[in-house]
């Protein structure tokens, strides 16, 4: 905003800078920044007809993010919300929301069950299957999930975790209270405490026998390339713990063994600062361990796979997600119209919970 930087410019999904920090509750500041500088980016919407007000009513209603946007959308345009509702789209055709039911029902034989997709994969109808799997897949093997109901790290009165503690802010500004979380939840997967679970161990066949177009991960877990499934199938939507970076310098080192200087630190409860700044500066930093924090882009790697894999996949399976985190959330959408999708969760979510068969 402070350097003139072009706030329509657009990402791999269509989505503006707008879109993007209304995704996070405590980015206000930036959202009005965003606005001051360039008002006409409230009303550009992305590749699945959303304006940036249709992405933070669909994850939290009657925030102050929400009223500063209908404020400042009714200023500029007054009559815009007589005909708009901003809960629904204004065009459907890049969603879920269609009229492919058709097409999709013809091509399971009417058996719109779980039992019609295995048919058409043991048949060879079903070849090209692209995942999408969240915290919920690992929740088996011992690891907490985010949001589920009184389990999940946000949401069990147990575990005292802040939904801040994930934020580029908490690296930056709260080091000690930062690693403290990383050694809790992150430092027993390391040790091996947690073994791939039965969803693992399926992509993972599915890779063994070629079906599997990609696996996008939500998860820093690394539980998919302990399961087997090769690395170059796998996109770490939010990266992982296999190596750390120093933001200052740009040090790289690995970490995907507990014998790495960065696990050695964390397990004696200290904190792993770069060894090449620590060295030659006096101020210390902390090397960042390359997970996507809120407050950080997604790798190029997850906008860069998308249009190939989902052009050629006849299949998305979902799989132990909340899909309420942006832009990975919009990924079932990116999957022609007439290809199914098959949700595997403890409850409906997204599209899919608003009761749409295909």
């Amino acid at each position: 905003c402070d350097n003139g930087a072009d706030l329509k410019c657009r990402d791999r999904t269509n989505s503006t800078p707008l879109h993007h920090a209304v995704c996070r509750e405590w980015n206000l500041p930036l959202v009005k920044r965003i606005v001051e500088k360039d008002p006409s980016t409230m009303f550009f919407t992305n590749d699945t007809e959303r304006t940036p007000l249709h992405l933070v009513e669909q994850m939290y209603q009657y925030t102050d993010i929400v009223q500063f946007l209908k404020q400042q959308m009714e200023k500029v345009n007054p009559t815009f919300f007589n005909n708009f509702d901003p809960r629904h789209r204004k065009d459907i055709k890049s969603s879920l929301i269609n009229e492919s039911s058709e097409k999709i029902n013809q091509l399971l034989g009417g058996d719109i069950s779980l039992n019609g997709i295995a048919k058409l994969i043991s048949d060879g109808t079903i070849k090209n299957i692209i995942v999408l799997t969240g915290a919920g897949i690992s929740t088996n093997a011992g690891i907490p999930d985010f949001r589920s109901p009184d389990k999940g790290v946000y949401t069990n009165p147990s575990i005292t975790i802040s939904k801040d503690a994930f934020t580029l802010y908490s690296f930056l500004h709260e080091l000690a209270k930062f690693f403290s979380v990383i050694r809790e939840l992150f430092l027993p997967v390391m040790r091996g405490d947690y073994k791939p679970t039965l969803a693992h161990r399926f992509i993972a066949l599915l890779a063994q026998k070629g079906l599997l177009v990609r696996n996008y991960s939500q998860n820093v877990d690394t539980l998919e390339q302990r399961a087997g499934i090769p690395d170059e199938l796998i996109v770490t939507a939010h990266g992982s713990f296999n190596s750390a970076t120093c933001i200052r310098c740009k040090l790289t080192v690995k970490t995907d063994t507990l014998d790495s200087f960065f696990w050695k630190k964390i397990e004696k409860g200290e904190i792993p600062y770069c060894p090449r700044c620590e060295s030659q500066r006096e101020e210390k930093m902390g090397l960042k361990p390359d997970v996507v924090l809120f407050g950080e882009p997604l790798p190029a790697l997850f906008f860069d796979s998308q249009k190939q894999d989902f052009e050629k996949c006849d299949l998305v399976i979902v799989m132990g997600t909340s899909l309420t985190v942006y832009p990975f959330a919009g990924l079932p959408n990116q999957a022609k119209s007439d290809v199914p999708r098959l949700l595997l969760n403890i409850s409906a979510v997204g599209p899919f919970a608003k009761g749409y068969q295909h």
